[in-house]
């Protein structure tokens, strides 16, 4: 006599049947009285969804950050676009606010949420470093207090001059992103 083998995929396929009997309450021999009727009553599958809580609020800490940077910004931008007559005075005046970015963001704090925004300020910070060097020579060399005479002196100077300017420039631009990206963050968590 032969016997036959039964293939392991028949097998699995019979195997799924009869969980998916048991589990929707079919018998052979019906429930423990004989009845004939499924054991327990129909199986209800529910299915909860939970919506997230509500962002928390911006913190102080937070608010204090994004406070003292646009403040930076304000005095930044009024003193590059006051325009007047270039000094030596006007240019220390620059060079001190340029020179004062590092120490704001440090008087800033942690910045919470907020930290995308803050290698942002860092480069504005370099960027400000470069510039307040730069005019820091024009005024040390004497180029600004009629040092001048020369055609090569006037020529450092400008070159001097408008790297200078080109750089506060450049910083202005990269805080100016810095603090859309601050805003688009706000407005993430509700308070814009």
């Amino acid at each position: 006599m032969h016997h036959r083998s039964r293939h392991p995929a028949t097998l699995v396929a019979a195997a799924a049947l009869a969980v998916a009997l048991a589990a929707s309450g079919c018998t052979s021999k019906g429930d423990a009285a004989g009845s004939g009727a499924p054991a327990s009553g129909p199986t209800q599958i529910t299915t909860t969804t939970s919506t997230p809580p509500p962002p928390q609020p911006i913190t102080a800490g937070e608010k204090h950050f994004i406070h003292v940077v646009r403040a930076y910004h304000r005095r930044l931008n009024r003193n590059m676009n006051s325009g007047g007559v270039l000094t030596e005075t006007s240019v220390d005046a620059t060079v001190t606010i340029d020179r004062a970015c590092r120490s704001t963001l440090r008087k800033a704090g942690d910045p919470g949420r907020f930290a995308p925004v803050k290698p942002m300020v860092q480069r504005t910070c370099r960027i400000l470093g470069i510039s307040s060097g730069q005019l820091n020579q024009m005024v040390t060399s004497g180029q600004i207090s009629g040092g001048v005479v020369v055609a090569n002196d006037i020529n450092a100077f400008n070159r001097s001059l408008n790297a200078a300017y080109k750089h506060q420039g450049n910083a202005l631009t990269v805080l100016n992103l810095a603090l859309a990206k601050a805003t688009r963050i706000q407005h993430t968590f509700g308070q814009g």
